[in-house]
C-alpha cells in the first residue's frame, strides 16, 4: 500500500496544475443575483471574500442582512459575521459565475455531482481523501466558526428550499459556536489557486 502515496501526490500534482476556467462576471450577472436575493448590489460588490476577512466581524443585528460574496478561489473568506451560538440564522445564496474547480463546473450544494468520467471520479475519490471535510463532496460550500477547537458546518445540510429556476438555495442554520465566520468551498488546502467563480450569499437573523 505504501506505493499509494507517491501515486495519491502526484495525481494532485498535475491536477493542481490543469489550467482553471476563468470567469468574470457581467453587469447582467449582478443584476440576476441580487434580484434572486433581493441584495443591494452595491454591498456584495464590496464584500469580496478577499477584502471583507480583514473587516473586523460583528454580530447581526434585528432586520439587518449582510450580502456576502464569496469566492471559489479564496480559502478562507471573511463574511464579517460574527455569529451567537444557539441563535437560528436564514440563508439564501445564488452563483454568481460557474463554481469551477479546474475544469469541473461544480456548485456549493451538490458539489462535484455525479454526471463524471471514470477519470474525474478517480481524481474525486483521490482528491477527497485530503480535503478540508471528508465527508462531503469537492466544492461544497463550507463555513467555518473559530473556535478551539474550530467548528466546520455545510449549508448543504440546512438547505430548505431549491428555486432551479433562480439558482437558488435557502435555508435556516442554528449556530454551533459562538465566533466569526468563515466561507470556503471544500477543496485541498494548498489547491485553491485553481478554483474559479463566485457567488453570493445572504445571511440573517431568522428569529430575532
Amino acid at each position: 500500500m505504501a506505493y499509494l502515496i507517491p501515486l495519491m501526490l502526484l495525481v494532485l500534482t498535475a491536477v493542481g496544475c490543469a489550467q482553471p476556467a476563468r470567469y468574470i462576471a457581467t453587469e447582467q450577472d449582478w443584476e440576476a443575483a441580487m434580484a434572486a436575493l433581493d441584495c443591494p448590489a452595491r454591498e456584495a460588490r464590496q464584500s469580496d471574500g478577499f477584502q471583507s476577512a480583514a473587516v473586523a466581524p460583528a454580530p447581526l443585528q434585528p432586520g439587518e442582512m449582510r450580502c456576502i460574496k464569496v469566492s471559489a478561489e479564496n480559502p478562507a473568506a471573511g463574511s464579517g459575521v460574527e455569529i451567537i451560538q444557539g441563535r437560528s440564522y436564514q440563508f439564501a445564496m445564488t452563483p454568481l459565475t460557474v463554481w469551477y474547480d479546474r475544469q469541473v463546473a461544480a456548485d456549493p450544494i451538490n458539489g462535484w455531482g455525479e454526471n463524471l468520467s471514470l477519470w474525474l471520479r478517480f481524481i474525486r475519490w483521490i482528491s477527497i481523501k485530503k480535503a478540508r471535510s471528508p465527508g462531503y463532496d469537492l466544492m461544497v460550500l463550507l463555513g467555518e466558526v473559530r473556535g478551539q477547537p474550530p467548528v466546520l458546518f455545510a449549508f448543504k445540510d440546512y438547505v430548505e428550499q431549491m428555486d432551479t429556476k433562480a439558482s437558488k438555495a435557502s435555508g435556516t442554520f442554528i449556530a454551533p459556536l459562538s465566533g466569526k465566520l468563515t466561507l470556503f468551498a471544500n477543496d485541498v488546502k494548498d489547491y485553491y489557486e485553481n478554483n474559479s467563480g463566485y457567488l453570493v450569499l445572504k445571511l440573517q437573523l431568522a428569529n430575532p
